[in-house]
């Protein structure tokens, strides 16, 4: 899943889903004038939620003065610290994943993966992949908030597919 945005005079501003997401939360929770709650849920789907030309100009104003002041920045590193946590607790948990499965397979069951895990083991392996930390997942980089602003300057409105 990933997110296209096309602009009526530029193309696209292309992020996947993980890339998105941390922009798109902090345009939303920074930026005023974006639109109703509603408007606001349609930015993380690809239902094709249209962003008019002066939200847009606005957005790309207000996103800049937050680079300028320095907030992006601080706020990407606090994120990056974050994520950095978040893979260091996920690489246990992975670890604690593959002993299971090395339990699972000494069962002799061929090709089994943990969809089909005979009970206990397969809410042990719900368990343990329920302490993933997700935010593992979700980078934010000051690059790609200036990308964004950039596109919002030239789209002249853009649509969220």
């Amino acid at each position: 899943m990933g997110f296209d945005l096309e602009g009526e005079r530029q193309g696209y501003f292309r992020n996947n889903v993980w890339f998105w997401r941390p922009l798109c939360d902090y345009v939303l929770t920074n930026c005023d004038g974006v639109g109703t709650p509603e408007e606001q849920r349609s930015w993380h789907y690809n239902d094709g939620h249209l962003v008019p030309s002066e939200v847009a100009e606005s957005i790309a104003d207000q996103l800049e003065a937050l680079v300028q002041a320095g907030k992006v920045k601080t706020h990407a590193e606090q994120l990056e610290k974050r994520r950095i946590a978040a893979e260091q607790h996920n690489e246990g948990v992975r670890k604690r994943l593959e002993a299971l499965g090395k339990e699972v397979d000494a069962l002799g069951i061929p090709n089994l993966i943990p969809g089909g895990y005979p009970q206990p083991y397969r809410d042990r392996w719900e368990y343990l992949y329920s302490l993933l930390d997700h935010d593992a997942d979700y980078p934010f980089s000051v690059e790609n908030v200036n990308t964004f602003i950039d596109f919002c300057r030239k789209s002249g409105g853009f649509t969220i597919n």
